[in-house]
């Protein structure tokens, strides 16, 4: 029968979730209905079909904790294996997906088993290799450091490694200390988000708090931790052990001779522009005039390190911003009006490297959250939409204690309350009660086909579900929650409200002439027209 072997294996997974690892094949129940049998067999297919042939033959025993931190390589060492092991699957980078279940943080998964006394890899998928295992989360949101918040294994977790897997490979690819610590002070600061994470250095959060004494500590904790690891597997001999330094003209042919993939399965790495190409010699070939672009922009930025001074500032102060309304051709605040999944992600980012260019402070290019300073030494982090929503149930302006000079990307929300839902989408909702917070406000509409808008949120981690059961009835369609329970009628309601709801904010910013409205639709041509009329470069997009 067709899929009948994956059908099969999925049952296996099933079995193995709640408990029952029993070898025997007789002993596989199907947990399973055959909707979801057919569902994770055809993943399981689907996954298959990801092979290419291996580019030579990994001689160490799996599986492969790669144990580097952060900005160590870890992206490059991640392509490395996938490309010789010649399978998209077969390697995990910092995400896991096991095979009918959703995508989370290789480091969460890590902890939350560590935790409940379960194997350190249980429903961490089925890889050969794990790479930039660790993860810190909620660290925008919380000043404190706590374990519940971060899990790195070659800081916290070396032992539950070996308890479980005492014959696996443990790896470290390593960069010069120094070079290190100054990347991931200013790679988004890493360093200040790291800090919430028992086991490593101390650092303010705020780059103009950090002053050369911290990046020293953390030249140290670099060199320390490669010392530890290496110290770990000289005690523990039943485990391969294999150390690669990051240089230029060696680095390939090392990882070629510990593992027997092939060397020019190595290239240089970064998680925002990909691999670039190399010559035997480490150096970079030319790039397409597009990753030239991404390159230069990433390259520039407003935190260049201050001269050397014991207990001195790490940066030296900014140079003198351009003012925000001198740097846009619209007025604020922006609202970004768009529904879910039509980049409203990206606007964020394309706003916040305007921001970065021009040395502006982007705290107020919000997505999703706002900081609300509505009380006297109050402050909070709350999603736009909730905030607004409660201003709007006290009968204040939707605005009230959130910057009037902010650029909102996402300003929807849906959740529960008191046991029942509560949907507040203002695009859809409250058009004037944002109008009557900011008359001379920008509506900003990034557009999209709706037949592409409604099959995507249709397949794509359920959104349309999600959205018929939290908001189905008030203003958007309802629809069967199941995918499979959908039919051609309620997937077109879908591409029906969309058009409608991008005509109804057309009219309303037509009657309204103080506002200030910019439709865009996505294609080849957005990041030019978005310079065009908002005025930061269409490199950012």
């Amino acid at each position: 029968m067709a899929l009948e072997k994956e059908k099969n294996t999925a049952d296996k997974l099933a079995n193995a979730a709640v408990g029952n690892d029993d070898d025997d094949d007789d002993d596989d129940k199907q947990l399973l209905s055959e909707k979801e049998r057919l569902a994770i067999a055809m993943e399981i297919q689907r996954r298959n079909r990801r092979t290419r042939k291996p580019r030579g033959k990994n001689k160490l025993p799996t599986p492969i904790f790669l144990l580097s931190l952060p900005k160590s390589g870890t992206t490059s060492t991640h392509k490395f294996f996938t490309c010789g092991l010649g399978n998209t699957y077969a390697s995990a980078n910092h995400w896991v997906q096991p095979i009918g279940k959703k995508q989370m943080r290789a480091g969460q998964c890590m902890y939350d088993n560590v935790q409940k006394g379960r194997n350190i890899l249980k429903g961490c998928g089925n890889y050969q290799v794990y790479t930039d295992i660790g993860a810190v989360w909620n660290d925008r949101m919380s000043s404190t450091r706590s374990s519940s918040n971060c899990y790195y294994p070659s800081i916290h977790g070396l032992d539950a490694i070996y308890n479980d897997y005492p014959n696996a490979t443990i790896m470290i690819v390593h960069r010069n200390s120094t070079d290190w610590a100054k990347s991931i002070f200013t790679w988004n600061n890493l360093a200040g988000r790291l800090s919430r994470c028992p086991g490593f250095p101390v650092t303010p959060y705020s780059p103009e708090d950090q002053t050369h004494d911290h990046l020293q500590e953390w030249i140290e904790f670099y060199d320390q931790h490669t010392l530890s690891i290496r110290k770990f597997a000289r005690d523990h001999p039943s485990m391969t052990f294999v150390e690669a330094a990051l240089e230029p003209d060696k680095t390939a042919s090392r990882l070629k001779t510990l593992t027997g993939i092939d060397a020019d399965c190595w290239k240089k790495c970064k998680p925002e522009v990909g691999c670039v190409e190399t010559d035997a010699h480490g150096n970079e070939l030319p790039m397409s005039n597009a990753l030239q672009k991404v390159r230069q922009r990433l390259a520039r930025s407003n935190l260049n390190f201050a001269p050397y001074q014991q207990g001195g500032p790490l940066f030296e102060a900014p140079s003198t911003s351009i003012a925000v309304n001198e740097m846009l051709n619209v007025p604020l605040p922006i609202f970004v009006l768009s529904l879910p999944r039509t980049s409203l992600h990206r606007i964020h980012s394309y706003f916040r490297c305007g921001f970065k260019e021009t040395n502006n402070d982007a705290a107020n290019v919000r997505y999703r959250t706002v900081v609300v300073n509505d009380r006297e030494n109050y402050s909070e982090e709350i999603e736009a939409g909730r905030k607004m929503w409660k201003n709007k149930q006290a009968g204040l302006s939707l605005m009230h204690g959130i910057d009037m000079e902010s650029i909102l990307t996402d300003i929807s929300s849906f959740w529960e309350q008191d046991g029942k839902s509560i949907c507040y989408f203002p695009s859809l909702h409250d058009l004037e009660g944002l109008f009557d917070s900011a008359p001379s406000a920008s509506f900003l509409l990034l557009t999209r086909d709706s037949v592409d808008w409604a099959k995507e949120i249709h397949n794509n981690a359920n959104l349309m579900g999600r959205l018929s059961m939290a908001c189905g009835g008030d203003g958007f369609p309802q629809s069967p929650y199941e995918p499979e329970d959908r039919t051609q009628d309620d997937i077109q309601e879908w591409v029906d409200f969309y058009d409608e709801h991008t005509e109804a904010i057309r009219t309303f910013a037509a009657e309204r002439p103080s506002l200030t409205y910019i439709e865009i639709n996505m294609d080849i041509n957005t990041g030019d027209q978005l310079e065009e009329q908002i005025g930061i470069t269409a490199s950012c997009w």
